[in-house]
């Protein structure tokens, strides 16, 4: 953070102790959801634990779900929907759709960001400048 205008953490999909550290100093925080039971419940859950790091940090840590794996017309996805609104959580605008480039991607390391794909990352990445979660542009080094 000291170095870098965005630093990006991906912690386990459980609350472990690098998790919690990892919250204390963030500025956004942005929890993966798919479209099921258990899914939603480790959102709520993080989301609380998020709310009660903020306490203890004294400051707010903002965080929104991110849909992934998201299919918008899918029975699953709907109830999925309902049960987040129902909890009051606040989601992204935009979704990852379920495409089988990423699962790839954890075989390669190499992330796609062209066509489709790099459209809806581009989105995803234009909401969180709308949301000053990250910078806009990044600052400029100042002339010695």
């Amino acid at each position: 953070a000291e170095t870098h205008h965005v630093v990006l953490a991906d912690t386990g999909g459980w609350m472990n102790q690098t998790t919690v550290f990892a919250f204390g100093p963030a500025d956004f925080v942005i929890i993966p959801c798919m479209a099921d039971r258990s899914s939603v419940i480790e959102a709520k859950r993080t989301a609380r634990q998020i709310e009660n790091i903020s306490q203890i940090a004294r400051r707010p840590i903002p965080y929104r779900l991110l849909l992934t794996r998201w299919a918008p017309r899918g029975l699953a996805e709907r109830a999925t929907l309902a049960d987040i609104e129902e909890s009051g959580l606040t989601t992204f605008k935009r979704h990852i759709p379920a495409f089988s480039v990423f699962q790839k991607a954890t075989f390669s390391g190499d992330m796609p960001h062209t066509g489709f794909i790099g459209l809806t990352i581009s989105k995803v990445i234009d909401e969180l400048v709308g949301l000053e979660a990250i910078p806009a542009e990044p600052a400029r080094e100042k002339a010695a």
